[in-house]
């Protein structure tokens, strides 16, 4: 296994060479480029019995990012909005720029294009009012089932917060 020796338990280290030997390894391990690509496979060899995630969030796994967007990642979080915006354009692997992008999104939306500012504000109404059960997040229409379901078995003063919190479901579609 390959892991920070700050993730062992304590007594777990009890049998591991001293600090000197460990930062040689690891040093070994950071020059050899052909043996990080063969764990880098390895890793990868493993999920290769699945089909690929449909959803961005379940994709997060399916490789690590290459060494030049790793370095973007670490200037993207050292810079300001306009800055981050830039530095995502050049990220080349598809699930990290879309992350960028959604990032930037919720935290400076001013920045982006209106163009692109209207194709993430589809997104989220795509998002928050899909009819699909079956996706793996909570949408408008999954909680006023939900609701609803409660509301049929609930209490006066149960029923009255139920019917509140419907409301607000019925509110916050209406303005997505």
């Amino acid at each position: 296994m390959i892991l920070p020796l700050t993730s062992l338990p304590d007594g777990g280290k009890t049998n591991f060479p001293d600090d000197d030997v460990m930062a040689g390894r690891a040093e070994a391990i950071c020059a050899d480029t052909d043996f990080r690509r063969r764990v880098g496979q390895a890793m990868a060899s493993r999920f290769t019995d699945r089909e690929p995630a449909e959803h961005l969030e379940q994709r997060i796994y399916d490789g690590f990012p290459n060494r030049a967007d790793q370095s973007l990642m670490d200037q993207f979080h050292r810079t300001d909005w306009q800055g981050r915006r830039k530095i995502a354009e050049h990220l080349s692997d598809q699930r990290v720029r879309e992350y960028a992008r959604r990032l930037i999104y919720m935290e400076a939306p001013e920045i982006l294009s209106d163009g692109a500012r209207a194709e993430m504000d589809a997104w989220i109404r795509d998002r928050v009012l899909n009819e699909d059960t079956k996706v793996p997040w909570n949408t408008i229409p999954k909680t006023m089932r939900e609701n609803d379901e409660l509301l049929a078995k609930a209490t006066d003063n149960e029923a009255a917060l139920l019917t509140d919190v419907r409301r607000f479901l019925t509110e916050m579609a209406d303005s997505t």
